[in-house]
C-alpha cells in the first residue's frame, strides 16, 4: 500500500494502514486500463497538498477487509471503482466484492462503523452502465455503511470523465475534510513531489542511462509481464485499407520470451509519442536544448520512469503528453504564465461552458491549449515535475490476440485499426496504432520486408473472452470491424481441434461498411472448407447499398430460429467490437428468447444473465 505524506524518502512504504485509520484516510481503487487508479493517486494527493495528512492508497483487493469487520474504531475509506465488461468488477478489486458480498448474505451490519466516498468510472455506450460502482454502493449500504456526501458517477462516452470527476470531487473533499475534522494548510504554493535532478553522465559512467524500454538491460530474461514487457520482433504485416480508415494485420514473434497465451487473451503493446508532437511538446516547456541532459529522479508517489535518463527519453517513451487536460489543471497552469494575457486566457478557458467548447470538443491537450494561449510562445516556468505528476505515465495499449496458440504457438497476431480521426479541422492521431503501422508500414525496406531490429515492448494479458473448452459446443459470434480479430483466433482454434475431435457449429456475423472493408477476406472461405461446412459467415454491409443499409442486428434477427435451436443446444454468444454499435446486442438476445422461446421478458432477462454467470453470453467491448 501506497502511503502519500510527508515529502521524504522514508514516508513512502508498504504497511498496514488499520492501526491509524483514525485519522487518515484510505483510497482504494479497483481499476482495469488505469483510469481509476490515476484519479485515486490525483485526489490522494491533492488530499496532501490541502490537508498535508497522510493519505493511503491501493488496489481494493490489496486490502484487507476484514481488519475493519464489526470493528468500534472509526473507518474511513474513499473508493475510484471502474466498471468492467457487463457492468463487473475489476481483476483487482473482484476478490473484495466477493468478499462482501458474502457478508451481505449474512444480513448484518458488520461494517456499520465504516463512512465512504464513493466515484464510479463508466460509459453509457455499454448495456451495463457503472454496474461494479452501483453495487459496491448497494452491498455497503446492507452492510450499515455511511456514504459521505454524495455517489458520483463519471460518463467517459463524451470524454466528460474528468469533468464528472471535478464537479464530484470540489463537492466531496469539503464534505470528507469536515467528517475528518481537519482544516486547510495555509500553504498553497506547489510543492512536487517528483524531484527531479540534472546531474553529469559522468556520474552514472558504470550505471546505465534509460533512453527506451528496449534499453533496460534486466528486460533480456524471462519471466516478462506488464512491469517487465519483452522486446519482440514485427515478423510480418499486410495492409487491408488505407487512408483516414486504416486497417492492418501484423505479426509479432514471441520466440525468446516463453510468453504463452490462450486463444481470446490480449496482448498489451507500450507505444512512443508521436515525434512531431514530441518536438512541440520539448519547444513549449523550453526543453529542446537539454534534451539529452541526464536527469535523476526520486519521488514520494509510485515512480514509474527507470532513473537515471533523459528529459527527450522521458516525453518520448513514458510521458502521456497527449492525455486529456481537466479546467483545474488549467486554472494551475495559469500561475505559470508567460504573460498576463496568457494567464487570463487560461483562466477564462477554464469556466465549465467554454472548456467543453473549446477544450474538449476539440480534443486539445495540455501542450496545445498552452500554444494557443500564448500564440505560440514557451512557457519557460512551467516545472517538469508538475509535468510529471499531472499528464502521468503513458500506458500500454491492449489488441485482442488474432491467432490460435494450437496453429502459431510463437506468434501473436494482431488485426489493427489506426485511429486517424478529424475533429473540427485536427486530425486526431490514436498513439499505439500509428505507431505499429509505422513501423510495420513506413519503415520497412523497398521490399517491404521488415528488419530484424524493429521491435515493440509487449505483454499477454489474461481475458475471460475464449472460446468453450468443450470443442464440440456450438458458437455464434458477432463483430464489427476489427473486432473481427480474437473470432479469427477462435476459428483457428476449432480448425486445429477438428483434427482430432468433432467441433461444433459455428455462425459468425461480421458487420462492415461495404466489401472492400472487410478485413481477411481470402480466409473465411478457406477457413469454412477447412471446418466441412461447420463455419458459416453472414456479412452485414451497410454501406454497400445506399437504399439498403444492412446491419448485423438485421440477419441476426432473419436467422433467429437459427440461432434460438443452437442456444437450445447449448450454443455460447460471443460480441465484439464498438460499444456504440453492439450495446444493443443482449437487448436482442432477450428479444429472439421472448419471440422463439415464448417467454416474459422477465424470463428472458433472467435466462440471459444466467448465460453470463456461465460464461455462455461474453462481451468484449470498446
Amino acid at each position: 500500500m501506497e502511503i502519500i505524506g510527508a515529502r521524504d524518502d522514508g514516508d513512502t512504504a508498504s504497511k498496514s494502514c488499520s492501526s491509524e485509520i483514525s485519522d487518515t484516510v484510505t483510497v482504494l481503487y479497483g481499476s482495469q486500463t488505469g483510469s481509476a487508479k490515476k484519479l485515486a493517486f490525483q485526489f490522494a494527493n491533492e488530499l496532501l497538498e490541502k490537508y498535508k495528512k497522510k493519505v493511503f492508497v491501493d488496489a481494493m483487493d490489496n486490502f484487507d477487509l476484514s481488519s475493519i469487520v464489526d470493528s468500534p474504531q472509526l473507518t474511513t475509506i474513499v473508493f475510484f471503482v471502474s466498471s468492467y465488461g457487463e457492468g463487473e468488477q475489476c481483476d483487482n478489486a473482484s476478490k473484495t466484492f466477493s468478499y462482501l458480498s458474502k457478508l451481505c448474505s449474512e444480513n448484518s451490519h458488520h461494517l456499520k462503523n465504516l463512512h465512504y466516498g464513493l466515484f464510479g468510472l463508466g460509459n453509457t455506450a455499454y448495456d451495463i452502465y457503472q454496474g461494479a460502482s452501483r453495487d459496491l454502493k448497494n452491498c455497503l449500504s446492507q452492510l450499515g455503511s455511511t456514504l459521505l456526501g454524495s455517489y458520483g458517477e463519471g460518463n467517459d462516452e463524451k470524454g466528460e470523465l474528468v469533468e464528472d470527476y471535478l464537479q464530484w470531487k470540489n463537492q466531496f473533499m469539503p464534505t470528507l475534510a469536515e467528517h475528518l475534522r481537519w482544516k486547510p494548510s495555509k500553504e498553497n504554493t506547489y510543492k512536487p513531489s517528483i524531484f527531479i535532478s540534472e546531474v553529469s553522465p559522468r556520474t552514472h559512467a558504470n550505471g546505465e542511462i534509460v533512453s527506451s524500454l528496449r534499453d533496460l538491460n534486466f528486460l533480456d530474461k524471462p519471466p516478462y509481464h506488464i512491469a517487465k514487457p519483452f522486446n519482440a520482433r514485427l515478423i510480418n504485416s499486410q495492409k487491408f485499407t488505407d487512408g483516414q480508415r486504416c486497417q492492418f494485420h501484423c505479426e509479432i514473434s514471441l520466440e525468446g520470451s516463453r510468453l504463452k497465451y490462450q486463444t481470446g487473451d490480449h496482448l498489451g503493446v507500450y507505444p512512443i509519442n508521436r515525434e512531431e508532437d514530441v518536438s512541440k511538446f520539448m519547444f513549449l516547456f523550453c526543453l529542446r536544448q537539454k534534451a539529452e541532459q541526464v536527469v535523476q529522479l526520486r519521488s514520494t508517489l509510485p515512480l514509474w520512469i527507470p532513473s537515471p535518463t533523459t528529459y527527450k527519453a522521458i516525453v518520448k517513451h513514458y510521458l502521456n503528453i497527449n492525455s486529456a487536460i481537466s479546467s483545474q489543471m488549467l486554472q494551475t497552469l495559469a500561475n505559470f504564465a508567460p504573460s498576463d494575457k496568457s494567464k487570463d486566457r487560461l483562466l477564462r478557458l477554464s469556466s465549465r461552458d467554454l472548456f467543453t467548447k473549446e477544450v474538449v470538443e476539440r480534443r486539445l491537450t495540455m501542450w496545445e491549449v498552452l500554444l494557443e494561449a500564448s500564440d505560440g510562445n514557451p512557457w519557460p516556468d512551467v516545472p517538469f515535475s508538475f509535468l510529471l505528476e499531472s499528464l502521468g505515465k503513458l500506458e500500454p495499449r491492449y489488441y485482442s490476440i488474432a491467432s490460435s496458440e494450437l496453429l502459431y504457438p510463437d506468434q501473436a497476431h494482431l488485426t489493427i485499426k489506426c485511429e486517424r480521426e478529424l475533429v473540427k479541422g485536427k486530425i486526431f492521431y490514436g498513439v499505439c496504432s500509428n505507431y505499429i503501422e509505422s513501423i510495420c508500414f513506413r519503415e520497412a525496406d523497398q521490399a517491404g520486408r521488415l528488419r530484424d531490429w524493429q521491435t515493440v515492448p509487449i505483454f499477454v494479458r489474461k481475458s475471460s473472452f475464449k472460446p468453450p473448452l468443450n470443442g464440440d459446443r456450438p458458437m455464434i459470434m458477432v463483430c464489427v470491424g476489427t473486432g473481427i480479430a480474437p473470432f479469427r483466433g477462435f476459428v483457428q482454434h476449432r480448425i486445429a481441434m477438428s483434427a482430432a475431435h468433432n467441433v461444433g457449429k459455428m455462425i459468425l456475423f461480421y458487420g462492415c461498411r461495404d466489401k472492400s472493408d472487410i478485413l481477411y477476406p481470402n480466409e473465411w472461405p478457406k477457413y469454412s472448407t477447412a471446418l466441412e461446412s461447420k463455419l458459416s459467415v453472414h456479412f452485414a454491409l451497410s454501406r454497400e447499398d445506399p437504399a439498403r443499409k444492412q446491419y448485423v442486428q438485421d440477419i441476426i434477427l432473419q436467422l433467429s430460429k437459427d440461432i434460438h435451436e443452437l442456444l437450445e443446444q447449448g450454443a455460447y454468444f460471443y460480441v465484439c467490437g464498438d460499444a456504440m454499435k453492439l450495446s444493443n446486442m443482449s437487448k436482442l438476445v432477450r428479444q429472439i428468447l421472448v419471440q422463439r422461446k415464448g417467454i416474459s421478458e422477465e424470463e428472458a432477462a433472467t435466462t440471459l444473465k444466467q448465460f453470463k454467470l456461465n460464461g455462455r453470453y461474453q462481451e468484449d467491448l470498446w
